[in-house]
């Protein structure tokens, strides 16, 4: 797990490391695809992103998961577009959202969105995958005891969860990635990181995400467990630092828990 000092830094680190990536990827053949999530912690790294010189015209965009709506577009694509796609300047044909308005059959739909990834995808997996990590420790739309984390199908719907009916890429597809980043800012996903690396076996889906090399990024105050920093029992959680500044857990890059300094530098994390 890396943790960083606050939000920003955890953004500007998580672009770079996209970015790297996306460069080495180029190298090696001629397109990148990217699987991204919505929420406000991605956005902020989309931001950063988009200022990143990154030939745009050989990136491709998918998304994770997003809602079944009214709307045309669901709120992580928009998301998406707002904080990337058109700072960016991405094409529009390199642009493709999950087909959610309920006007289509939601089932045909996720079909048809399997079959566009299989013209983008190489091994039936993205280059990078942006996850967050909910409340609740779900990732993408895939939620502790639904359906469709148990589906071989690249794209499933999800049961509705708050009245909500969602869209998602599977396990399959997730973990295949060869970047594979998990964000979690703020107090209120201290929590759900406490649970992940305590093993919770609801949380199998973003373990599954991560696998052994996959990136678990946190703030401070998410890395800080459920009683706050600073308090006496939050250092005595499994994995704590007695001040919440890192956390020691299965999820480093390397193989090592690290804490990203200013403008997302690492430097080993304090013991």
């Amino acid at each position: 797990m890396t943790v960083a000092e606050t939000p920003a830094h955890l953004a500007e680190g998580a672009a770079r490391t996209i970015t790297d990536h996306i460069r080495r990827t180029l190298a090696r053949r001629q397109r990148c695809v990217l699987a991204l999530t919505g929420g406000s912690t991605p956005a902020a790294t989309y931001r950063n992103l988009a200022r990143m010189p990154v030939p745009w015209e050989r990136v491709h965009i998918v998304q994770t998961d997003d809602h079944l709506t009214e709307a045309g577009d669901g709120p992580s694509w928009r998301t998406v577009e707002e904080h990337l796609l058109e700072p960016a300047a991405v094409p529009a044909e390199n642009r493709h959202p999950m087909p959610v308005g309920t006007r289509l059959d939601p089932r045909e739909a996720a079909q048809a969105y399997g079959h566009l990834l299989g013209t983008l995808l190489t091994d039936g997996a993205p280059d990078v995958v942006v996850a967050g990590l909910g409340e609740d420790g779900h990732t993408a739309s895939l939620f502790h005891g639904d359906p469709a984390l148990d589906t071989a199908r690249w794209v499933a719907v999800t049961r509705p969860y708050q009245n909500t009916t969602r869209m998602t890429l599977t396990l399959p597809v997730l973990s295949g990635a060869g970047l594979r980043l998990v964000l979690a800012t703020g107090s209120g996903k201290a929590a759900a990181v406490a649970r992940l690396l305590g093993d919770d076996p609801s949380l199998t889906a973003v373990r599954t995400v991560l696998g052994d090399d996959g990136h678990l990024l946190v703030d401070g105050i998410a890395a800080a467990g459920p009683y706050g920093a600073g308090d006496e029992t939050a250092a005595a959680r499994p994995y704590g630092a007695a001040d919440g500044i890192a956390v020691a857990g299965p999820y480093a890059a390397g193989g090592e828990t690290t804490a990203a300094g200013p403008h997302g530098t690492a430097r080993p994390a304090p013991r």
